[in-house]
């Protein structure tokens, strides 16, 4: 790959990555992710992530950011995707333009956020 490929290419991730929310699973399990506050009743974020995967909702889409403001809070819950159902994070608040990463393994997961 050429060098001038591969200087677009970062761009138009970090040009993405900047004006979306995504939310990361860097465990050795799966997690559900569910939007608490913020987004549009029904039509809120909802994610099942295995170990590695990602997803994100672009700020500017008011199914899950009715404000449609990129600094505009907006909240989850994150737990295991096993039953029973266990919480990692019970509510963590994240900026529409924001991230969030659940980290941890063997047991041991927590959340990070970010803008």
């Amino acid at each position: 790959m050429r060098l001038s490929s591969m200087v677009l290419l970062i761009a138009l991730f970090t040009i993405q990555s900047a004006h979306a929310f995504c939310v990361y699973n860097k465990t050795d399990i799966g997690i559900k992710v569910y939007q608490v506050k913020g987004g549009r009743k029904f039509k809120k974020f909802r994610a099942k992530l295995g170990p590695g995967q990602k997803a994100c909702c672009h700020w500017s889409n008011r199914d899950c950011n009715k404000s449609g403001k990129r600094d505009a809070d907006v909240s989850f819950q994150v737990f295991k995707d096993k039953i029973p159902r266990e919480d990692i994070c019970f509510e963590v608040y994240v900026k529409a333009g924001g991230w969030l990463v659940v980290k941890g393994k063997n047991g041991h997961y927590f959340c990070e956020t970010g803008f």
